[in-house]
């Protein structure tokens, strides 16, 4: 039976949505739960990262309105490793022995210590060197393949205060991918130490596949992957990066917030609403799969293409060479046509349509109603509007450029 999972935190890394110790009954939320992440603890500055359920769709995810961690990682986090090359090492005793690192890609790469040579690369000569030569010369080795992405770090290591030589092992790809395993043969603790695996990779992203989104945190940075029905956030922080939406949605519903919503390009967010949230932005980046925006108050700008807009109030732009197929915009609307895509069926019930700012060399309006108390503003300067089948006037303002030519009915 589907049930509701609660966000404890009490988890070995209390920042780990995949931790099964952090949720209540130490269980993972899975397919049909619901997962809360209420108003406590998890109040405090921080982020959260990792991915639920591990298969199939939560009912609802849903995040109180005073959480203020961030979800997901601005950049996201490298995995590391650490090895040591300890102080009373016999080269000798390394002969033979062997050490094998696995990138974030799935590359892996076996090194070989050999005392009878000097080899640099995947067999690493190490015959007659000092400490500091052979940890210098074990950095070099891994630095050389070119193939594995993985850095050793520093170069040359530095000795600590106990005689050993660490280096550290850094992945060259952010994120999960990177917390692979390390293998060794052979190895004599005495002489090197080494990790059993890479970890701390953390994905710019967290991935929430669920039915519902309820989100209402105040963190800087909120950052998702995945696929979800209905997404509806009721509030946020003020930043510019208050939340990143990069897979798939069917229907986005901004019902509050200051910060800005940002859908990232080859995305898809079918349905977009901005629904009385006077201070929210929405930016739908280029090639984002987008069907209808309706927008009574707040911004959006888009650079993708869309089918039907009906802009209520607020700002609307449209940028790039995005086309649009129907737009309707009304009284307390201001639609700003910077692109050189083509507009389909345009009315204008009220507000500004500003074609005044747009470079494009041409743009085409095919059909377009312009009604009482509805202006549009072509004065471009650059003469670029064409409107195929002139201007249907039932009322309203044409502003134009001196010694512009075309149809008003």
């Amino acid at each position: 039976m589907p049930d509701t999972r609660y966000w404890e935190g009490g988890g070995t890394d209390p920042t780990d949505l995949a931790d099964a110790t952090n949720w209540s009954g130490n269980t993972l939320p899975v397919n049909g739960d619901t997962a809360i992440i209420a108003d406590g603890s998890t109040t405090e500055q921080g982020y959260f990262h990792g991915s639920i359920p591990v298969s199939g769709t939560l009912a609802a995810f849903r995040i109180g309105s005073q959480i203020k961690r961030s979800f997901g990682k601005s950049g996201g986090v490298a995995a590391t490793a650490s090895m040591k090359v300890i102080s009373t090492v016999a080269n000798a005793d390394l002969d033979t022995d062997t050490f094998t690192i696995e990138d974030s890609d799935g590359t892996s790469q076996q090194f070989t210590f050999d005392n009878s040579g000097s080899a640099t690369g995947a067999t690493i000569g190490i015959n007659g060197l000092s400490i500091d030569d052979l940890a210098a010369k074990i950095v070099d080795s891994i630095n050389s393949i070119a193939a594995l992405d993985i850095v050793a770090s520093p170069d040359p290591p530095t000795v600590d205060t106990a005689g050993d030589y660490p280096i550290t092992l850094t992945q060259g790809t952010v994120g999960i991918s990177g917390n692979t395993a390390i293998s060794t043969a052979g190895s004599h603790a005495s002489d090197i130490t080494y990790d059993s695996d890479f970890t701390g990779g953390i994905n710019p992203k967290c991935t929430i596949n669920a039915t519902e989104m309820e989100l209402s945190g105040k963190g800087a940075y909120q950052s998702f992957d995945g696929t979800q029905t209905t997404v509806n956030v009721n509030d946020g922080s003020e930043s510019s990066d208050m939340l990143h939406l990069a897979g798939t949605v069917t229907n986005l519903r901004v019902l509050g917030s200051r910060g800005t919503v940002n859908v990232a390009d080859s995305s898809t967010a079918t349905n977009v609403d901005l629904i009385e949230a006077r201070f929210a932005k929405v930016i739908i980046g280029s090639s984002v799969t987008n069907t209808t925006i309706t927008a009574s108050a707040g911004k959006v700008t888009t650079a993708s293409n869309v089918t039907t807009a009906e802009i209520i109030g607020g700002i609307f732009v449209v940028s790039g060479a995005a086309t649009c197929t129907t737009l309707t915009q009304h009284s307390g609307a201001l639609v700003q046509y910077t692109t050189s895509g083509t507009l389909t069926t345009l009315a204008v019930n009220g507000g500004t349509f500003d074609l005044s700012q747009s470079t494009a060399a041409s743009v085409t309006i095919t059909n377009c109603t312009l009604y009482e108390g509805g202006v549009i503003d072509e004065r471009s300067g650059l003469g670029n509007a064409v409107w195929t089948n002139g201007i249907v006037s039932k009322g309203g303002l044409v502003l134009t450029d001196i010694g512009r030519t075309f149809s008003i009915v």
